[in-house]
């Protein structure tokens, strides 16, 4: 079966959970992953202890899933650090996070709790 949502769509971000929701399913049962996080279009998995055959072995049946759900995926492998949704991880120092800084930001901090 096949639809489409347009990007501005009512129902857009539902239907980008429940295919996401769906997707971290099949690669549940189907990678030996420690852990995955997945955010509408941005996805993180982490493998410890991992040889470079193991993880090519990961990253083609990553691809293979996702394929099979008719999507496209590009998968990069083999990294000590990440950007992900503009924070920098080290992978390396037990997941320490450090916000992502450019020359043209700064980082405010508040003391104040902000209430949504």
């Amino acid at each position: 079966m096949q639809f489409d949502v347009s990007i501005c769509a009512f129902d857009g971000a539902e239907i980008c959970k429940s295919v996401g929701l769906y997707l971290l399913s099949k690669l549940k049962k189907k990678l030996q992953v420690d852990s995955i996080g997945l955010f509408r279009d941005d996805a993180l998995a982490t493998l410890r202890s991992c040889s470079g055959c193991m993880a090519v072995r990961a990253r083609k049946n990553l691809i293979k899933v996702v394929q099979d759900c008719g999507l496209k995926i590009t998968v990069l492998t083999n990294f000590t650090s990440v950007n992900f949704l503009d924070v920098n991880i080290d992978l390396t120092t037990s997941l320490i996070y450090k916000p992502l800084k450019t020359r043209f930001t700064s980082t405010d901090f508040r003391t104040t709790p902000i209430y949504y």
